[in-house]
């Protein structure tokens, strides 16, 4: 054999190690042979870590009060997929991992406190009942959120009205009940 076809054996072997390494070995030699998920696939109830092919740590997320990014494998050699599930209880945290939540149940940080038996459930809290929320509901007396009251419609409590003033069994406006107030003073 020729010396430049020594060279280009010794050159394409050096480079079927390399590709093999790249491949198939990280940083510190150790073999990546699986993608593990701690929970065992798609299981919201059940909070979990996965480590891919890539190495990258993933775990189950809420995105927000009623969404669960689940992470899990595809077989042994991925790197994982997302699934988004909606949660209709709410998504909350336990553990550190994103779980959705079963009816009542409620979350504080990574603990669970109990059950909303007292009020209404929302994004993970249990409110009381009167509790007026920003996106227009309230936490009605059945323990159920509702929309509030418009005004000139019948009601039982202020904090069912968007005005909070239920006045005679009818929404008024902040406005008509004022001009009320000074009639009373004239």
């Amino acid at each position: 054999m020729k010396k430049v076809d020594i060279f280009f054996i010794a050159l394409l072997a050096f480079g079927f190690v390399a590709m093999f390494r790249i491949e198939f070995l990280d940083v510190s030699g150790n073999v990546v042979s699986a993608c593990i998920d701690s929970d065992n696939g798609i299981d919201p109830l059940i909070g979990g870590n996965l480590v891919g092919y890539d190495e990258i740590a993933k775990k189950d997320t809420c995105v927000n009060g009623t969404t669960l990014y689940e992470y899990y494998c595809v077989g042994d050699r991925s790197n994982g997929l997302v699934q988004e599930i909606y949660c209709e209880n709410g998504c909350g945290t336990k553990n550190g991992k994103g779980v959705c939540l079963e009816r009542g149940e409620v979350v504080l940080g990574d603990s669970k406190f109990g059950k909303c038996t007292d009020g209404c459930y929302f994004d993970g809290v249990c409110l009381p009942i009167g509790t007026r929320i920003k996106d227009g509901t309230y936490c009605e007396t059945t323990k159920e959120l509702e929309i509030q009251l418009f005004d000139e419609d019948a009601c039982f409590n202020n904090f069912e009205c968007r005005s909070n003033l239920c006045v005679a069994g009818n929404c008024v406006s902040e406005e008509i009940f004022n001009k009320f107030l000074e009639s009373l003073n004239e």
